[in-house]
């Protein structure tokens, strides 16, 4: 069974509890008696109660004031500690002087053999009792005390005050009580000393606060001087009035006083929002947060844009000397654009504030961003093995939650979406408010200082910073130098730099990863599949048996791709995601398909590189000189017009048959083919003549007897006239077909005459079209 415990509280001690203050009245045998000021109540607070109450924060235990405590005499403020430096340095002197008289005193007591002597100040200014207390003194002080003034000029340590001095601190020492601290019963009152009052009228007073509400507190920030001179009006226009009533004038106060006056009116905060407005006086003054938001690295990071204050040249080394006086010009207004549009991007990570990602872009739009996220999620050893670094930076890690900036690079629909993806939490913070990304915020802070300032090209931190440096005409760094410059920085300089942040205790990033590495771990990856669909780059090819190539160059393959090829009828589109940083792997999504493939690459020469590697080296390979370009297009129009003609040589000395036709050859034979015979419905079809023969009965077995009309004319309409027997010899057009020579008169001469036909006998006359029977001939 636990003990019950309780206190004892003398009479009249104050107690504040849960932000009420009430006083102990007396302690009965179950608790406390409690008294409070407010509405004079009395109420019962038993001991277990009490003692609870007491282990919560903000509680204050105040003993009773007696009227001789030493607490009462310091009267504007509660205790030595709010004195000032010189203050309580002389009573920490005094305290070690009293202690030291008082030692002196009791040993004289006992040599004396007198328990009630007294020093009086005439003992302790002799040269005996003097060197006593001043050895004495210097050994509790810790600090030289002389016993006499030495000679010179200025000297170090204290010197021993006289004896009716001494006699009076001695006094004052004796007479502390047990609650009573012995340095606020010895400091010194410097802190009241001065004239208290108000040493100017009260009217003077009004108007100097009437000069700062009409002209002072104003967002355009009016100097003092601005203010001064509108109180001259104010007090012109008061002594006009004094003069009148026969009264005194109002004398002009000083700029200094009418600032020291605003200064005692209003708190620095109150300032800051009437000059620069609320979210400015925040940023200034808010206070910030001394929490350890993240334990695991990667757990909450932070992103932030800013325009650096660098200017940067678009000019590559070694080409600007080959250019033209137009295209250096023309180069020139681009270095412009690209220098007023230059950003720098930059994720960190809260619990380790070891770097995640940088970028560079003259744009920071969704595309920069994307980039940021998919760095933070790799390694970074690409970049420590290109410029050379000793550290690695930090590793490949999954993003738990992203606190961003409020820019348009920052929260467009397809950042946020591709951050939602990824399974992390993203919040927007709001616009102009440093205090709700300090840790980010604090790194660029410390990348100007360290870094930019350093390069040439810097422009200050705010506009006429540097007054006698040219930004423009020093800036000599190239877009792809500052990134290395970057990546060096990041990776082996600022993680080996001591953190006095919150959380790190002067620790280095590098150290406190290594750390949390060993003891909790990186946060939970993401899965590559879904990092190549969400941060990955896209194209929507057409699979072939040879799998799919994108971007010209990387062709990419697999047993189950093929497999899922077949299975869903190709030749359908697909959606290939390749992740920019690693080339060896890629997602294809079939449309309908239950779930992704992975492909792998199948040129091992490009398994090495990065998508932007591979570009470079496709437009390198590509890149070729206009004139050698016309050279060889002329030599292979030779070449091809060499062969042309020695085959057309060769058909005509060796007799080749012809084996095309010409333009005109081809449309006669096409009207060949697409003409035919046709019957046109008319009034005489009607009557029933036994020489007519019906339309589609002409080439049947025991058709009836009639006879066959020409219709080679086109469209005219049938004349109702019989064919000539003797226009064509033995060839037909029946119903849209013609009819080729037959074997038994190929060859021959059709007769000059022929036997009429009778009546009653089947004959199928030959009609041929002119065209086609001139052709024929």
């Amino acid at each position: 069974m636990a003990q019950e415990l309780k206190y004892h509280f003398a009479a009249g001690t104050a107690l504040t509890l849960n932000g009420r203050e009430q006083i102990v009245t007396s302690t009965g045998e179950r608790g406390y008696k409690l008294w409070d000021p407010e509405n004079g109540q009395e109420d019962f607070c038993p001991f277990p109660v009490l003692v609870e109450q007491l282990k919560l924060p903000g509680v204050r235990i105040t003993p009773p004031v007696d009227e001789r405590s030493s607490s009462l005499r310091l009267k504007s403020v509660t205790s030595h500690v709010a004195c000032s430096d010189y203050q309580q340095s002389l009573a920490k002197f005094h305290l070690a002087l009293c202690r030291a008289a008082h030692e002196f005193q009791a040993r004289q007591r006992r040599e004396l053999g007198k328990p009630s002597y007294r020093a009086s100040e005439a003992e302790l200014d002799k040269p005996a009792a003097r060197a006593f207390i001043a050895d004495a003194a210097s050994r509790l002080l810790g600090e030289k005390v002389h016993a006499t003034k030495p000679r010179g000029g200025k000297h170090q340590g204290w010197v021993l005050y006289a004896g009716r001095t001494i006699r009076k601190y001695l006094s004052t020492y004796e007479e502390l009580g047990p609650n009573d601290d012995p340095l606020d019963a010895l400091v010194p009152l410097d802190h009241l000393k001065g004239r208290r009052e108000n040493r100017l009228p009260h009217r003077l007073y009004e108007l100097m606060q009437q000069a700062w509400e009409e002209v002072g507190l104003k967002s355009t920030k009016p100097s003092v001087a601005t203010v001064l001179k509108h109180l001259q009006l104010l007090v012109h226009r008061e002594n006009m009035v004094r003069q009148r009533n026969e009264m005194p004038p109002l004398i002009m106060p000083s700029s200094a006083t009418l600032k020291a006056f605003r200064n005692d009116l209003l708190t620095p905060a109150a300032v800051a929002i009437a000059e620069g407005g609320a979210k400015h006086a925040r940023n200034k003054l808010g206070r910030g947060s001394t929490d350890i938001r993240a334990i695991f690295p990667g757990e909450y990071v932070e992103i932030d844009e800013c325009k650096a204050s660098l200017i940067v040249s678009s000019k590559a080394k070694g080409h600007w000397e080959k250019l033209t006086p137009a295209q250096r010009k023309t180069l020139e207004e681009l270095d412009e654009e690209v220098r007023s549009r230059f950003h720098i991007l930059v994720m960190i990570d809260v619990a380790t504030r070891m770097p995640l990602a940088w970028v560079i872009s003259d744009q920071p739009k969704a595309e920069a961003t994307i980039e940021l996220i998919r760095m933070a999620t790799r390694s970074k050893q690409y970049e420590a093995d290109l410029y050379g670094c000793e550290l690695s930076g930090a590793p490949a890690m999954g993003l738990g939650h992203i606190r961003n900036d409020n820019g348009t690079g920052l929260r467009n629909r397809q950042t946020v979406e591709a951050m939602v993806r990824l399974g992390a939490t993203n919040t927007i913070t709001r616009a102009y408010n440093s205090t709700d990304r300090p840790y980010i915020e604090r790194m660029f802070g410390t990348l100007e200082s360290t870094l930019l300032n350093t390069l040439h090209g810097y422009t200050g931190r705010r506009a006429g910073h540097l007054t006698g440096y040219d930004a423009q005409a020093s800036g000599v760094i190239n877009v792809s130098e500052l990134y290395g410059i970057l990546s060096r920085f990041f990776i082996d300089e600022y993680p080996r730099m001591r953190h006095y942040g919150v959380g790190m205790h002067g620790r280095r990033p590098v150290d406190v990863l290594n750390s949390l590495v060993h003891t909790r771990g990186l946060f939970t990856p993401i899965d590559p599949v879904r990092r190549r669909m969400v941060l990955g780059a896209q194209q929507v090819v057409t699979p072939t048996d040879e799998g799919v190539c994108v971007f010209g160059a990387l062709r990419f393959n697999s047993d189950e791709f093929q497999r899922l090829r077949d299975s869903y009828q190709f030749p359908r589109k697909v959606s290939v995601f390749v992740d920019p940083d690693d080339l060896n792997v890629a997602t294809i999504v079939f449309e309908g398909a239950e779930y992704p493939v992975d492909v792998r690459l199948q040129m091992t020469e490009l398994a090495d590189l990065n998508l932007k590697q591979v570009v470079d080296l496709l437009q390198v390979w590509r890149k070729e000189d206009p004139r050698a370009t016309q050279i060889h297009e002329d030599r292979l129009c030779q070449l091809r017009k060499d062969r042309h003609e020695m085959l057309q040589k060769m058909e005509l000395e060796r007799n080749v048959p012809r084996s095309y036709f010409t333009i005109e050859e081809l449309r006669k034979k096409s009207e060949a083919v697409i003409a035919g015979a046709a019957v046109l419905p008319s009034a005489a079809r009607n009557a029933q003549s036994p020489n007519w023969t019906a339309p589609g009965t002409v080439t049947q077995v025991g058709a009836p007897r009639g006879m066959v009309f020409d219709i080679s004319g086109g469209n005219r309409p049938l004349d109702m006239s019989a064919a000539d027997p003797d226009a064509a010899e033995d060839f037909s057009l029946i119903r849209g077909e013609a009819a080729h020579t037959s074997k038994r008169t190929q060859g021959k001469s059709a007769p000059k005459t022929r036997r009429k036909a009778e009546p009653d006998e089947d004959i199928y006359r030959p009609i041929v079209p002119p065209k086609i029977t001139e052709e024929l001939k």
